[in-house]
């Protein structure tokens, strides 16, 4: 709580300036990287269908080909909230209309808190692991195929990031496949690294010739993939390549309560509280679309 036992400085007249909030804000990443819908139900459900296997001769009499189910997913909405207790008296003798700004904070960080969130989509990729669809986590070296005989797939290694290694990635991407063992197709057009990589990144992006060698090569990764550069990601090495245009069709950000703002008095205490809460969930309905590399 709030009290003016606690705020001397905003009691008294001879300063000059009482900074608050004077800090920009890092720049918002989860509209970027996630496909952000709304919800008006407790919660949502998604599930997949599986490839139509392939044409067969026809000798008199079509075969018939089936898809099959995939997994299912279901998304649940979690509750946030944070509360400024304001007491009367040091709202009131405030002498540099300070306090009156405090619960302005709560809208930063409530927006903070959901990129935080959004964040550890990517920084728990490879230890969360949800209990329903494939039953692995988003980035893992053993997702199973619901068609028996396909064999696992992995999405994860250890490579550092350099032009060999990013090659090495957008190759194994490419090697995807399907519920039914056929290829599928991948666009590997975008790197999402944490703010220490950026210099490493953009040389392999821009540099004309091949990178980090003598040789007068030309650079094959030149403007070739979008850098994203995410100040959430809290891991200096790890990063991540994805196709863009899958990520955000597969990449789920529900609003199911957008920030809200109540205030309430009490009476008996002379005290002022100030709530912010917002009601979301993320989750993923397919994991084709991205690859990580955590550097042993």
């Amino acid at each position: 709580m709030h009290l003016a036992a606690n705020w001397n400085d905003v009691l008294e007249t001879d300063f000059r300036i009482i900074y608050i909030d004077q800090y920009k804000k890092l720049p918002a990443m989860v509209p970027d990287i996630f496909n952000v819908l709304t919800s008006d139900k407790a919660f949502e459900k998604s599930s997949s269908v599986g490839q139509v296997p392939d044409h067969q001769e026809f000798t008199g009499k079509v075969g018939e080909v089936e898809r099959s189910q995939g997994y299912d997913k279901v998304i649940t909405f979690t509750e946030y909230a944070a509360k400024i207790m304001i007491q009367h008296k040091l709202a009131s003798d405030d002498q540099n209309r300070v306090v009156n700004r405090f619960p302005t904070g709560l809208a930063t960080s409530a927006n903070r808190s959901r990129e935080k969130q959004g964040a550890n989509v990517f920084i728990l990729g490879t230890t969360y692991e949800p209990s329903d669809g494939d039953g692995c986590e988003l980035f893992a070296s053993d997702h199973p195929s619901n068609v028996s005989g396909v064999a696992t797939q992995s999405n994860e290694s250890t490579l550092t990031l350099g032009a060999t290694n990013v090659e090495t990635t957008r190759l194994a991407m490419y090697d995807f496949y399907g519920d039914i063992g056929e290829q599928i197709s991948v666009n590997p057009d975008s790197i999402i690294i944490p703010r220490s990589l950026e210099e490493t990144g953009y040389e392999i992006i821009n540099s004309k010739g091949k990178v980090d060698t003598a040789d007068n090569n030309v650079n094959f990764h030149q403007g070739k993939y979008k850098l994203m550069v995410w100040d959430r990601l809290t891991d200096a090495e790890n990063w991540w390549m994805v196709d863009y245009a899958m990520m955000k069709e597969y990449l789920i950000w529900w609003n199911r309560e957008p920030i809200q703002m109540f205030q309430d008095k009490d009476s008996n205490t002379l005290v002022a509280s100030y709530i912010s809460y917002y009601r979301c969930g993320t989750s993923w309905d397919d994991w084709h679309w991205g690859y990580e590399n955590i550097p042993a």
